[in-house]
C-alpha cells in the first residue's frame, strides 16, 4: 500500500467539515495524541490542546505535512479538566522549578473527572463476533448496575466501552462504595478491580492491565491503520445503544476502501 498516498487521503478525510464537526466537540476537555502507525516510527507525537476549528486544521495539516511517510491514530486521554486542557500549567511545570512545587495540588484542583474505559481487545479478527456478543452482555450488566454508558466504539481491533466520570460518582452505586472505602481515594485501583471483575465474570477479552493516567482511547470517526495486524484501514465507529451494537458489521460499517474518494468513507 502506498503510504504517501494514504497520508494525503487521511489528511483530506480529517479536513472535511462534516468530520471536523463530529470530532471537534470531543476534544476540548481532553488531552489529544497522534500516535504513528508504522512500526518503523517509535516517536509518540502528542498535541495537547485542540479547541477551535482553526486549531484543529492547523494541527492536522502540521502533523501530516511534516510526516509524509506515516499516518497516525488519533487518541483522547480519559482525564477531564474543568476549563479545558491546562496547557499553560503543563508548560510551567516543565520549565519553572518554583511552579512545579505545588503543581500536583494545582492539577488536582483543575481535575474534573476520569472516564472509565473498558477495552475488549481481539488478538484475531476471527474473534470480532465473539467480542461483539461479549460487549452486549457487558452493556446489559453495566445497565443493571445503574452505570450510564456514553458510547461503545469499534476501535479497529475490538471495542471500547466508555462510562463517563459523572456516572461513576453521582450515582450511589457499588463503585462509589469501593472508592469511599479507600484511604487514598485512588480511582485507578477501583477501576482496576471493576475491570478485572468484568474479565472474570463476563469476558476474558476484557483488558484490565492498565487503568491509570496513561490510559487513552481512540477518537470516534478517526481512522486506524495497523500494518502489524491488518492491511486494511478502519474507521472508529461509535454506537449508542444495544440495537446499534447488534446491527454493527465491521466489514461493512468500519472497513475503509482506500481506493474510493474520502467523501465516501
Amino acid at each position: 500500500m502506498n503510504i504517501k498516498l494514504m497520508n494525503r487521503k487521511f489528511k483530506d478525510y480529517y479536513m472535511q467539515e462534516k468530520i471536523i464537526n463530529r470530532i471537534l466537540p470531543e476534544l476540548q476537555y481532553y488531552e489529544t495524541a497522534f500516535i504513528p502507525s508504522l512500526p518503523t516510527s517509535f516517536q509518540i507525537i502528542r498535541k495537547i490542546r485542540i479547541v477551535t476549528s482553526n486549531d484543529y486544521k492547523y494541527r492536522i495539516s502540521d502533523i501530516y505535512d511534516k510526516n509524509l511517510s506515516n499516518v497516525f491514530s488519533f487518541y483522547l486521554s480519559l482525564t477531564t479538566y474543568k476549563h479545558g486542557f491546562p496547557i499553560y500549567d503543563f508548560w510551567e511545570a516543565r520549565h519553572n522549578i518554583d511552579y512545579k512545587q505545588n503543581y500536583d495540588k494545582r492539577l488536582q484542583e483543575m481535575f474534573s473527572g476520569y472516564d472509565w474505559l473498558i477495552d475488549i481487545d481481539c488478538p484475531d479478527y476471527k474473534l470480532i463476533k465473539t467480542a461483539q456478543e461479549d460487549v452486549i452482555n457487558i452493556y446489559k450488566y453495566l445497565e443493571s448496575k445503574e452505570f450510564q454508558i456514553k458510547e461503545v466504539n469499534f476501535s479497529g481491533r475490538g471495542f471500547h466501552v466508555v462510562i463517563p466520570y459523572s456516572s461513576l460518582i453521582e450515582n450511589k452505586i457499588e463503585f462509589v462504595k469501593n472508592l469511599d472505602n479507600r484511604k487514598d481515594k485512588n480511582i485507578y485501583k477501583t477501576l482496576f478491580e471493576f475491570t478485572k471483575l468484568l474479565n472474570t465474570k463476563l469476558s476474558e477479552l476484557v483488558d484490565f492491565g492498565v487503568n491509570d493516567s496513561r490510559r487513552i482511547r481512540k477518537v470516534p470517526d478517526s481512522l486506524v491503520y495497523n500494518p502489524l495486524k491488518s492491511s486494511l484501514v478502519y474507521k472508529v465507529v461509535s454506537m449508542k445503544n444495544i440495537s446499534e451494537i447488534e446491527q454493527f458489521n465491521y466489514k461493512k460499517d468500519a472497513v475503509v476502501d482506500i481506493k474510493l474518494p474520502v467523501e465516501q468513507w
